[in-house]
């Protein structure tokens, strides 16, 4: 699964990109529960209806977040609904990696700004919908 998106991708593209990158995760996760499975069809359900501004859109991100982190936890969750790829150990030293607002942090760690990394815009959290603004530690 290739990293990244252009940082001005289009909702249409974006929402392309992570249905390819739900669809990669189910097939690269052959022995998923049922419950874990329900979340994947969650999220593609999601992203049919697109990522961009619309009515319930927000709370719709933060019950498949919830769900998420319920059934695969913390990590997991973001490997599913925060991450396209493995991130590699450059971007974690340059840019922030996580977002304060929404953070998918490894257990014991949370998302602070205690740390200076650069801002990236609409990168970070689930379906990337908010600024990374932060590092984990």
């Amino acid at each position: 699964m290739p990293q990244g998106h252009p940082p001005s991708a289009h909702p249409q593209e974006r929402s392309q990109v992570w249905a390819d990158h739900f669809r990669w995760y189910r097939r690269t996760h052959p022995n998923l529960t049922a419950d874990q499975d329900r979340v994947v069809d969650d999220a593609i359900a999601v992203e049919s209806r697109g990522f961009s501004p619309r009515l319930g859109a927000e709370a719709e991100l933060r019950d498949l977040e919830q769900s998420a982190k319920a059934v695969f936890g913390q990590q997991e969750a973001g490997a599913l609904l925060a991450t396209l790829g493995p991130m590699g150990p450059a971007d974690a030293l340059a840019n922030c990696t996580c977002s304060t607002a929404n953070p998918y942090c490894p257990w014991p760690y949370d998302c602070g700004t205690q740390i200076g990394c650069a801002t990236i815009p609409n990168d970070c959290g689930t379906a990337w919908d908010y600024d990374c603004n932060g590092t984990c530690y």
